[in-house]
């Protein structure tokens, strides 16, 4: 099926919204089902992982270790190629640690590379990490 580039852009630009607002209220069924099944997730200090039900996984241990406060993403560049798309970006995110440590403020930059799968915008990567140093939030 065929898609107008407006089409794609707004269908991209919703799938995008979809995982920011899944992930930043812990919605794992939904940020899950956001992946490919053969997708590939690079975070900041952390062993890359393939396919979604690592990827699942990975995101089960991080929403069981915090409490996502705020989360504040801002994409500089969203292009769409075709079936394939990719998006440039940094976030400003508040952790609460579940083990009673301070809330932390973290500084990042992530890339995702999207993959138009069944009708569907599908993650195939996701590469995320930190850009300065974590804050103590009092």
């Amino acid at each position: 099926m065929l898609h107008s580039s407006a089409d794609s852009s707004r269908e991209l630009d919703r799938a995008v919204q979809a995982f920011d607002e899944a992930f930043s209220s812990k919605r794992l069924d939904d940020v899950t089902r956001l992946f490919s099944h053969d997708a590939q997730l690079l975070v900041h200090q952390q062993p890359g992982v393939s396919g979604r039900e690592v990827i699942r996984s990975a995101f089960a241990l991080f929403f069981e270790q915090f409490d996502i406060l705020t989360y504040k993403p801002t994409y500089d560049f969203i292009d769409i190629h075709d079936d394939r798309a990719y998006t440039l970006g940094s976030w400003i995110q508040v952790l609460r640690p579940y083990d009673g440590r301070p809330d932390i403020k973290i500084h990042g930059r992530t890339v995702q590379f999207w993959r138009r799968e069944d009708g569907q915008w599908r993650l195939v990567m996701l590469l995320s990490a930190r850009f300065a140093p974590d804050e103590q939030v009092s």
